[in-house]
């Protein structure tokens, strides 16, 4: 029976086990997620698999994963006003991309860490988003 398992290996048609990378990585696949997503692996870093009751969601658990890669979520507090954005896109994958982007940006230029996101716009045909961030300043 380990001759037939070695056999399968061989020929490619049993399950590969994939290697953990080190770091940061390692401990976001420890943790529970906050809601529909996980993290997978890539060769880049990380890739966000989100899901929900429909595309706007979705796109919120996309932007709530990068956050909680980021930095964990259940240590962000809510508070002070929630901050704006806006974004415009060609296409769904440009809107997508230009919304996580533009929550990125939040963090690179204000260090802001959102725990809540409302997608107050989501509209397919302008390809364009509205959405308000809701969590704090993260503090070095």
């Amino acid at each position: 029976e380990k001759e037939k398992e070695k056999e399968k290996k061989k020929k490619g048609k049993g399950k590969k086990k994939r290697k953990r990378r080190k770091g940061k990585k390692k401990m976001a696949e420890e943790r529970v997620p906050e809601g529909n997503y996980e993290f997978l692996d890539h060769t880049a870093d990380v890739q966000i698999h989100s899901w929900g009751k429909d595309m706007k969601e979705a796109f919120e658990y996309a932007a709530l994963a990068m956050f909680d890669y980021i930095s964990e979520l259940p240590a962000v507090s809510i508070g002070g006003d929630p901050v704006d954005i806006e974004v415009s896109g060609h296409d769904k994958q440009s809107l997508l991309f230009a919304f996580m982007d533009e929550c990125l940006f939040q963090f690179n230029a204000d260090f802001f860490i959102s725990k809540k996101i409302e997608i107050t716009l989501f509209d397919l045909n302008e390809f364009k988003i509205e959405a308000k961030l809701s969590g704090e300043t993260f503090e070095i």
